[in-house]
């Protein structure tokens, strides 16, 4: 069954989001236990969230009391606004994928000081990487842009301003939420720009839409800001038909010395790793000290979920050298694979920090080597340097803005009262299908999309052993043994409402045999698939389920 573990350090398990990199942020970490994202009967996440679960549109405020009994100490509750940004759909032919970057300029005045992020896309974008960068970097107009023109690479927007967010590899929905009291800065007339990986796998065309939506702390409650720790390994060597771990350790402590004077003070509290969909394995360890090889943070599988992972106390790193990572890959293809997308893979974290520096470490491509075998496992190994500069972005707010009332920045018309996500909508039966109700068009279009690009139907980890990607996809679906609580068969040909697949990617709500409510696919998202796709699905299943 397709999924993934994790496994952190701390007390409780806080909000989660993820992806790659970028400049300054900070969070809260500390404690032990693990979570087990297991695949369900037909699928490999829990329920998807919903529009009605936010509770701020976009220039709304609320006041919430994180403590039941803080009227009785006299604090003031704590009082927040959201603020959504939806960004214009981005075009993508039949299985286009592209690198672009994109930007917005939140036009504010006066400081905003971020809670929480919001990312929500429709399938499209398979990952993000999002700066705080100054007005007058990169100039142009919001939306996409190629970077080149604007000579935006994402190592220099690190080093430019800060970081404020980074989007798990193909996960529809997340939402990051730091630590109370730690937030990331947006300085007046700064905006934020991020690097953007599209990829449509349909053999139909696709609109990629993605918003983005900020969720302001008042002034008066902020009190740590986050600086980011990056790493990553360049040098990916992943031979054909192999497992293989690369790891390196990363001597933080050398460069924050280097360039503070001072003893080394860090305080990690949030982590997120990041590879695509042949990794299957991902440890974060303090280096060095008494708690050397101690794991903070562990991710075993993969499923398209969101794995940054925040930390209600924070993990101190004094007395230890840094931290170490490794990531693991399965490469059951028949070709060596290195860094990279079309079909490559990648090796690198975000972590958020208490920190004067802002510190990226990375192996550089031909900084690697093999350091032995682990059983079936090949063992790579690599040094890290580590480039360290003063952390100087970001300031505390002052006694003004803490008691002044909430800022909420100018919303264009075009974003006024838009949701962080929609409420999910059932296919309609009449929509009209896109194509041939044919099932090759169904394997193309709608299963090589929504259920196998989350890696949670394809291969011999299938989630509920249901293989999408089989060679004999027709046998698949005909006399596959559904493990879900239902007496529907996976597919009856010529009743959809009688089918199983058909009723959890057309409906929101699918119910059991006992009516209780089930997850809807594609798993981690809010709302359905393209209605023309799951359309053609059901045309197919009307039309006797035919092979072919």
């Amino acid at each position: 069954m397709r999924g993934a573990a994790t496994t952190v350090e701390g007390r409780g398990l806080g909000p989660r989001l993820g992806l790659s990199l970028g400049p300054r942020l900070g969070l809260s970490l500390g404690l032990s236990l693990s979570l087990s994202l297991a695949g369900l009967a037909l699928g490999c996440r829990a329920d998807p969230p919903s529009g009605a679960a936010e509770t701020t549109a976009t220039t709304e405020t609320t006041e919430t009391t994180a403590d039941p009994d803080a009227g009785e100490t006299g604090d003031p509750p704590k009082e927040r606004a959201t603020v959504t940004h939806g960004f214009p759909t981005h075009p993508l032919g039949p299985r286009e994928e592209r690198q672009v970057c994109l930007q917005w300029t939140p036009s504010n005045a006066r400081s905003l000081y971020v809670q929480a992020v919001t990312l929500a896309n429709e399938g499209g974008i398979h990952h993000s990487n999002w700066y705080i960068v100054p007005e007058y970097q990169y100039l142009g107009d919001d939306g996409y842009f190629e970077c080149a023109d604007r000579q935006l690479t994402e190592y220099d927007a690190f080093f430019v301003g800060t970081m404020l967010a980074a989007q798990s590899t193909q996960a529809r929905y997340e939402r990051m939420e730091f630590p109370e009291g730690v937030v990331v800065e947006i300085p007046p007339f700064y905006k934020l720009v991020a690097g953007v990986h599209l990829l449509n796998p349909a053999d139909a065309e696709s609109d990629a839409e993605l918003r983005l939506s900020l969720e302001l702390a008042h002034p008066r409650d902020v009190e740590q800001l986050a600086t980011p720790v990056r790493f990553s390994f360049y040098d990916l060597e992943i031979p054909a038909f192999t497992e293989v771990r690369h790891t390196s350790a990363c001597n933080l402590a050398s460069a924050y010395q280097s360039v503070t004077g001072r003893s080394f003070d860090l305080r990690l509290h949030w982590v997120m790793p990041h590879y695509h969909s042949l990794g299957n394995y991902f440890d974060l360890s303090i280096a060095g000290g008494p708690r050397d090889g101690h794991s903070v943070y562990r991710l075993e599988g993969f499923d398209a979920g969101p794995h940054g992972q925040a930390y209600p106390e924070p993990v101190d790193l004094r007395g230890s050298n840094g931290l170490r990572f490794t990531c693991g890959h399965d490469n059951w293809t028949d070709r060596t694979l290195g860094w990279g997308i079309g079909g490559h893979e990648m090796c690198s974290m975000l972590a958020l920090v208490s920190s004067s520096v802002l510190l990226d470490g990375a192996v550089p491509q031909g900084g690697g080597h093999v350091a032995g075998t682990e059983g079936s496992l090949l063992l790579r190994e690599g040094t890290c340097g580590v480039l360290g500069t003063p952390a100087g972005l970001q300031d505390l707010p002052n006694e003004l803005e803490r008691e002044a009332p909430l800022y909420v920045p100018p919303v264009a018309p075009e974003d006024e009262g838009l949701l962080p996500v929609d409420d999910c909508a059932d296919v309609p039966a009449d929509t009209m299908l896109d194509g041939p109700p044919t099932l090759s068009r169904v394997r193309d279009t709608l299963l090589v999309s929504s259920c196998q690009f989350s890696s949670c139907h394809q291969g011999a980890d299938a989630a509920a052993g249901l293989d999408l990607g089989a060679d004999d996809l027709y046998a698949e679906l005909l006399e596959h043994e559904v493990l879900g609580d239902t007496d529907l068969p996976l597919v009856a040909p010529g009743d959809p409402e009688g089918s199983w697949l058909y009723r959890r990617v057309a409906e929101c709500a699918p119910t059991d045999r006992h009516g209780d409510v089930v997850p809807h696919m594609p798993p981690n998202a809010p709302r359905l698939a393209d209605p023309t796709m799951v359309a053609g699905l059901r045309a197919w299943i009307e039309s006797g389920a035919p092979d072919g």
